[in-house]
C-alpha cells in the first residue's frame, strides 16, 4: 500500500506470512490508542509552541502513529 502526500510517500508492505497480529485483539487496540494519544499530544505541543503549522501536524499524525505502531509489532513501514 502506498500513500502520497505533497511532501512524502508512505509505503506499507504486507508481510509474506501475514501481519502476525489480530487487529481486533484488545491489546492491539489499546496499543494503537496509547500510541495515537502520545503522538496527538506531541503534535499538539509542537503546534501550540509554533514549531509546526496545522497542515504539517495533520500530514504527520498518521505517519507517526503507524510508524510507532508497526515498529512495536515488528512490521516493515517506511516513509520516502
Amino acid at each position: 500500500m502506498r500513500l502520497f502526500t505533497p511532501k512524502n510517500t508512505f509505503i506499507l508492505k504486507r508481510p509474506k506470512r501475514g501481519w502476525g497480529i489480530n487487529f481486533q485483539d484488545q491489546y492491539v487496540i489499546e496499543s494503537y490508542n496509547q500510541i495515537f494519544n502520545g503522538v496527538d499530544a506531541l503534535l499538539e505541543q509542537l503546534y501550540s509552541n509554533g514549531e509546526m503549522t496545522l497542515n504539517e501536524t495533520e500530514e504527520l499524525v498518521n505517519h507517526l502513529v503507524w510508524e510507532r505502531f508497526f515498529y512495536k509489532f515488528g512490521i516493515d513501514y517506511q516513509m520516502y
